[in-house]
């Protein structure tokens, strides 16, 4: 699967992209864990994944990031790439 593939409500999304772009580390806001944007990218383009807890710390520009069982949602007219609770994307360098 590539990032050309992604549609808004696809699930159980397995895909590996390269962080192109990591924002600053956020405090999450009503409780949250802390929160990072970044923007994630293959040949085929590009899409946001917000980060959280200790991930936000982890994730570097040029990291592979791997995910399973993803999801995809938009929000502001942007696609958006998430991971589902307990089951975290797997970086490496």
């Amino acid at each position: 699967m590539q990032v050309k593939d992604l549609k808004p409500g696809m699930d159980k999304v397995e895909i590996e992209l390269t962080v192109d772009f990591v924002g600053q580390i956020r405090k999450g806001e009503y409780g949250e864990s802390p929160n990072v944007r970044t923007y994630l990218r293959d040949e085929t383009g590009e899409i946001a994944m917000t980060f959280w807890g200790d991930l936000c710390r982890k994730v570097k520009k040029g990291m592979k990031v791997k995910v399973k069982n993803g999801y995809v949602t938009e929000y502001k007219g942007d696609l958006q790439l998430n991971y589902k609770e307990g089951e975290d994307p797997e970086l490496t360098k």
